[in-house]
């Protein structure tokens, strides 16, 4: 058993955005780049309606998966580049701050063993008087469920999402994801401005 650090890199209008996620192997044997690669396939999505690229607005462009083990001596890390475009068109009708928040729910109480992850180029036709609306609900129940039975605690796919403390660097106090949920409010990420990042 191995836990991995994963940063999911893109860019918006030239700033990155990134998110950092943790995946149990449970059994240990797939490599940093067989991690990259499910992360890639079905995890973000390389094809329509899998993963959170779905949800993401065609001004954003992921280019990079960092795969590392989160380990005592850890090897080095493995990084996976490509270049690949969300799928809602979104054009410049987007708010680089403005992003749908994925809740990352575990079998554990307390705010700690709860974790989320943030999808960036949010399209402003997603709300409504500051709301999710249907037009996001159409795409999210398109992905969601798919990456949830895959990456929940006994899902189908060989990783599981979980989450793992911040000062945790050997995954010790990883707890397995059950569920994922969208908030029904866009999330605001200050770093995220134009020219600024995360």
């Amino acid at each position: 058993m191995s836990v991995h650090r994963v940063t999911v890199s893109g860019l918006l209008w030239g700033s990155v955005v990134q998110n950092v996620l943790h995946f149990k192997n449970p059994d240990g044997t797939l490599t940093p780049s067989q991690i990259a690669a499910e992360i890639y396939d079905n995890f973000l999505g390389h094809t329509a309606l899998v993963g959170y690229q779905h949800i993401t607005g065609n001004v954003v462009t992921y280019f990079s998966i960092k795969v590392e083990e989160l380990a005592t001596t850890p090897p080095s890390p493995y990084t996976f580049n490509f270049t690949r475009a969300g799928e809602v068109s979104a054009g410049n009708d987007v708010m680089p701050q403005v992003c749908l928040v994925v809740q990352i729910r575990t079998a554990l109480a307390g705010r700690h063993n709860h974790g989320r992850f943030y999808v960036p180029g949010f399209p402003t036709s997603f709300a409504t008087q500051g709301i999710i609306n249907s037009n996001a609900t159409a795409y999210i129940v398109q992905c969601l469920p798919a990456m949830e039975a895959r990456f929940k605690l006994s899902g189908s796919g060989p990783l599981i999402l979980g989450v793992n403390p911040r000062h945790d660097n050997t995954g010790v106090n990883f707890v397995s994801m059950t569920g994922l949920q969208v908030s029904a409010k866009p999330g605001i990420q200050r770093r995220r401005g134009v020219g600024i990042g995360i």
